[in-house]
């Protein structure tokens, strides 16, 4: 059975719902145009531009750098080389890759008059790096190894420079330096 009975209290004719949907279309039909106004002719809108402007300029502005170190040799009276180092930035968005391209770039000219020099040979190139629990690896291009260059003590002392800098960074306490994939040279922080 059915029930028949209406709840003519609780009930709004479907006339009445059809007003209200026309009223309400009919004054924002008539408001937001008046609002939008407003705001246009209002110094609102050009301040809400300059804020944009200034938080994405401040954001632009911002990076994030990471305090390191570059590691090159300066030699020493009894002629050994050492590390010495010189402070330097890395990019955030660059990270470990910013810092040895700029290791590969050599000493500036006030390094190279404080005596510090770089057994780095200059055609290696960084072909890429990657991080796994703190420590990094480095694959170079083959420079890395030039014999005819420096001699195997030379490339020892390259690497030597390439961890200690990587490791200047405080998130890496290994460095594994490949070249031709191949592991030539391991770091874990003892230099």
């Amino acid at each position: 059975m059915q029930d028949n009975r209406q709840h003519s209290g609780s009930r709004i004719p479907n006339g009445m719902w059809i007003l209200l949907v026309i009223i309400i279309i009919i004054s924002s039909a008539y408001s937001i145009p008046r609002a939008l106004r407003a705001y246009r002719g209002s110094e609102l809108q050009q301040t809400v531009q300059d804020y944009r402007s200034a938080r994405s300029v401040t954001r632009n502005s911002q990076a994030i750098y990471y305090q390191a170190v570059l590691y090159f040799l300066a030699p020493e009276e009894n002629g050994t080389l050492i590390l010495s180092g010189s402070p330097a930035k890395a990019d955030h968005s660059h990270g470990v890759d910013g810092l040895i391209q700029q290791l590969l770039a050599g000493p500036t000219l006030e390094e190279l008059t404080e005596g510090k020099i770089s057994l780095i040979p200059p055609e290696t190139m960084l072909i890429g790096s990657s991080i796994s629990s703190k420590a990094v690896y480095l694959e170079f291009s083959k420079e890395l190894q030039s014999v005819s260059r420096f001699g195997p003590e030379g490339t020892e002392f390259a690497c030597r420079q390439i961890a200690a800098t990587a490791q200047s960074l405080s998130f890496i306490n290994e460095c594994i330096i490949l070249v031709d994939g191949k592991e030539i040279y391991y770091d874990n922080g003892s230099f």
